[in-house]
């Protein structure tokens, strides 16, 4: 399932069911033996290469783990919320995107510079996980939680690590500017953006409290392609 070409690793259904109306269990292995030949070969090493970076992407890029798709807290809520909904969202995944990377950087600092078994340990366990999901399972946002906790240990010991910075007058004036100019690019970009974009979620089944939904990049290819004909 997580091979599909037209996913970045994702579940898919197609798949299921193909392999699913096979009367045998030797026919199902055998027909899923077949697909998988096919699309290697298809792939090639470059295209296999391609395909395993977007589930990486997948795996490690939004740093939300697919909280607001998968959980129904909101379903009912106040209306100055739903309202403003989208907006919301928005600033909570920028803020979780920085905060993640940072702890990314910080576990990067602690691994080159402790050699302990138990950060060791820990590091092993974010690779193998990583591993499992990238290069031999599917790929969703929150398959990633269970790295949390670990990612957050070898943050802390890495903030330990990073030397105190001593300002002066002149450092403290080039970096607020800095932030001054970052947030001014920040503005613009937020104001270029159409607030009329609107994004429809097309349902292609039900799971526990979540929902399997085609890609946007999909709907919108697909809504390019009617217009054409």
């Amino acid at each position: 399932m997580s091979l599909n070409p037209q996913s970045s690793g994702e579940y898919r259904h197609g798949d299921f069911a193909r392999v699913n109306q096979m009367p045998t269990a030797a026919a199902k292995r055998q027909q899923t033996q077949q697909i998988i030949q096919q699309r290697y070969i298809r792939w090639a090493l470059r295209g296999t290469l391609v395909h395993l970076l977007k589930k990486m992407r997948v795996f490690w890029a939004t740093g939300d783990f697919d909280s607001f798709k998968l959980t129904t807290q909101w379903i009912r809520a106040p209306r100055w919320y739903l309202n403003h909904q989208r907006q919301l969202q928005f600033w909570l995944v920028l803020m979780t995107q920085t905060i993640y990377l940072t702890m990314l950087v910080q576990a990067i600092v602690t691994l080159m510079k402790r050699r302990e078994w138990a950060v060791t340990f820990v590091a092993l366990a974010i690779l193998g996980l990583t591993a499992f999901h990238v290069g031999l399972w599917e790929v969703e946002g929150r398959y990633a939680l269970p790295l949390l906790p670990g990612l957050m240990l070898l943050s802390i010991v890495g903030g330990r690590e990073l030397p105190v910075w001593h300002l002066n007058r002149v450092m403290r004036r080039q970096l607020t500017w800095l932030v001054v100019v970052l947030a001014a690019i920040s503005v613009v970009s937020l104001w270029q953006t159409s607030q009329a974009t609107r994004i429809t979620d097309v349902v292609r089944g039900n799971q526990g409290n979540g929902r399997y939904v085609v890609s946007t990049v999909q709907k919108l290819d697909r809504v390019t392609l009617l217009q054409r004909r």
